[in-house]
């Protein structure tokens, strides 16, 4: 306890790679003696111990290791590859952020106009907070169906967040974009 090598393994971890750490305890005291320092270990040997055993727990850490980094790496992966939001069936914000970049190039490349919305549901945390999430919900959707209702096929429609909301318009000027926020606007308040 107090040991440098402990406040070491701690600046260590990660949650997507995390570093095996076996435990060689006395007895089963000195074990639950590790568990209230919050020792990040993820097995343990008693003593007396045989090298063989060790070697083995050793290769099981290993072979976890190599398998939580495996699942951590194609959870990104996933993750970079969902292009819809499941609540509202509008586009999602990873895949968002990627159409911007790339119609932003666009737009500067042709010199032509891009505009953007932000769109902010008023009082939405009153909404949870008064009633069902599920309500909350229907609300996302609704909005989200008056955001489709009121852009072309070439828009782009995103959830950017809780109760926030984008809406990317190519070839659009900030005039035509103004005229499409209002549309929105009326839309969602009807």
């Amino acid at each position: 306890a107090g040991g440098v090598e402990l406040e070491l393994l701690e600046n260590l971890q990660r949650e997507d790679d995390p570093v095996p750490v076996i435990l060689l305890v006395d007895d089963l005291q000195a074990l639950g003696d590790a568990r209230q320092m919050r020792i990040p270990f993820r097995d343990f040997v008693l003593k007396p111990y045989s090298p063989a055993e060790c070697v083995h727990r050793i290769e099981l850490a290993l072979l976890t290791r190599t398998k939580i980094r495996g699942l951590h790496s194609r959870a990104r992966q996933l993750e970079s590859q969902v292009s819809i939001d499941f609540k509202t069936g509008l586009t999602s914000e990873l895949y968002f952020k990627r159409i911007l970049g790339l119609e932003w190039k666009r737009a500067q490349r042709h010199q032509n106009p891009l505009s953007l919305l932000l769109i902010d549901v008023d009082n939405f945390k009153s909404v949870n907070d008064s009633t069902e999430y599920a309500f909350g919900d229907e609300v996302l959707r609704r909005v989200a169906d008056a955001l489709k209702g009121n852009v072309r096929e070439t828009d782009f429609a995103a959830r950017f967040g809780g109760d926030e909301f984008c809406v990317l318009l190519p070839q659009t000027s900030p005039a035509e974009a103004v005229q499409t926020a209002l549309r929105i606007r009326q839309r969602i308040s009807g």
